[in-house]
């Protein structure tokens, strides 16, 4: 269970020694395929690498679920709004798949920010790298059809057909599964960036 330190390790911030100081409060959970690790209205304290299986984020919204993020494994997550601000979570952060999450508690990365300016860098190195997704993923619905979005989707991961049940995909893309449904049999071509 070195997913999570490894993850730290491969931006080449945080030096080895402060690493092994923060692996031991890294621990691993297990998830059920459809189970929750972070329910609407629940406080997020924890960061997650994902070390197998797939989670997704989502809103409760006129009574219905709006995906808005899907993480693989090898990728982090969290409820970051919650993260960041210590109140309870609009969103839900459930399993797609069966999943094992290596999680470190927020407490614990506050430590070291306050302690070590490598820690802080490597803070805000996450979060730039949320923003710039973030700011992608806008402009994706402001500049790209739902074809070109699902297109764009599936060249980066083309698992997904497979693993994640349709309704999320197109909540996903902000789309009906009958949208999603013309748009797969239509047979949209590769996306290529404009």
């Amino acid at each position: 269970m070195n997913g999570l330190i490894d993850h730290f390790r491969q931006f080449n911030i945080v030096p080895q020694e402060e690493l092994e100081r923060v692996a031991p409060h890294v621990r691993e959970i297990r998830l059920d395929k459809n189970e929750h690790w972070l329910r609407p209205g629940q406080t997020c304290r924890h960061l997650a690498f994902i070390q197998s299986g797939l989670l997704r984020s989502y809103f409760n919204g006129k009574g219905e679920e709006h995906t808005n993020c899907i993480r693989f494994a090898g990728d982090v997550m969290t409820a970051y709004t919650s993260f960041i601000t210590g109140h309870a979570s609009l969103e839900g952060l459930q399993a797609l798949t069966p999943c094992t999450l290596e999680v470190l508690p927020k407490d614990i990365m506050e430590t070291h920010y306050r302690t070590s300016r490598a820690w802080q860098e490597l803070g805000r190195m996450f979060a730039e790298l949320a923003y710039i997704e973030l700011e992608e993923r806008v402009q994706s619905f402001q500049l790209l059809t739902a074809a070109e979005r699902y297109a764009q989707l599936m060249d980066k991961h083309p698992q997904l057909i497979l693993e994640i049940p349709l309704q999320h995909i197109a909540s996903y893309l902000g789309i009906s599964r009958e949208t999603l449904s013309r748009i797969r049999t239509a047979g949209v071509p590769a996306y290529r960036d404009h």
